[in-house]
């Protein structure tokens, strides 16, 4: 998984050669370890739990590139999936998961209530 902690300053990173600013950098694990700006390296914020190994420009290869975590499917969620077997909803994030299972409760027992069939 791609290491988010931050180098200790003043030593200067990243391809802009300045100190760590104390805004979002991550560390290259193809080899160089060498620290970057996600800004630089056209990263967001939402992107890092998704990321599984960050590979910088400079040891970037053919074969040897950043490694991501799918995404949930849920539109306009950019969490990654869970990942697992035995999910019961292994292509949404855990958050999203939760919303559709408590969706489906409510779902199932407004359907049971409509059509009477519940005992009392």
């Amino acid at each position: 998984m791609a290491r988010q902690r931050r180098p200790p300053s003043p030593t200067r990173y990243c391809t802009c050669r300045e100190p760590d600013d104390h805004t979002p950098m991550i560390a290259c694990d193809g080899g160089c370890d060498d620290w970057y700006h996600t800004r630089c390296v056209g990263l967001e914020a939402e992107d890092f739990q998704r990321i599984r190994e960050y590979i910088c420009p400079k040891c970037e290869t053919e074969t040897k590139k950043t490694t991501w975590l799918p995404r949930c499917r849920r539109e306009g969620c950019k969490r990654a999936r869970e990942p697992g077997k035995g999910r019961l909803f292994p292509k949404y994030c855990f958050g999203c998961a939760n919303e559709v299972v408590e969706r489906g409760k409510e779902e199932y027992v407004r359907a049971v209530w409509e059509r009477g069939l519940y005992w009392v």
